[in-house]
């Protein structure tokens, strides 16, 4: 089993392992099908990593064993994704301008934004942190 933290640097997974080591892990093995193009990752408390896979339009939820759990396919070219206290899995919708939040179900939590520039609107939103 692959414990540690994650991290995601142009497009390359690179896992941290207990023993102090650092391994890649190609997107290609985590499918399928593959990741296209993953930029972030977050942890859940329920033990799953949360990946935004922008060049699938998803997201996706890996148990420890790094099989799928679940995938989120309701956004187009998601960038950052993070967990809140409770659970919540945040996501900065990049293609859709706007920030969402879904709960461990899938369920859409709640939404943040409309395209544009002006108050409460937001472009191409990239980032996001708990």
């Amino acid at each position: 089993m692959r414990t540690g933290p994650w991290i995601v640097l142009c497009g390359v997974v690179l896992l941290a392992q207990a023993s102090g080591g650092v391994i890649e892990v190609s997107p290609l093995a985590l499918g399928p099908p593959s990741l296209n193009s993953p930029n972030s990752i977050a942890y859940h408390p329920a033990g799953l990593w949360v990946v935004s896979d922008t060049g699938n339009d998803r997201v996706v939820l890996y148990n420890q064993d790094l099989s799928i759990n679940a995938t989120y396919d309701e956004v187009r070219r998601p960038r950052g994704v993070a967990v809140d206290p409770e659970g919540n899995i945040w996501i900065s919708d990049g293609g859709n301008d706007r920030v969402l939040a879904i709960d461990l179900e899938l369920n859409l939590v709640r939404t943040y934004g409309t395209p544009g520039s002006g108050g409460n609107e937001l472009q191409l939103p990239w980032g996001i942190a708990s």
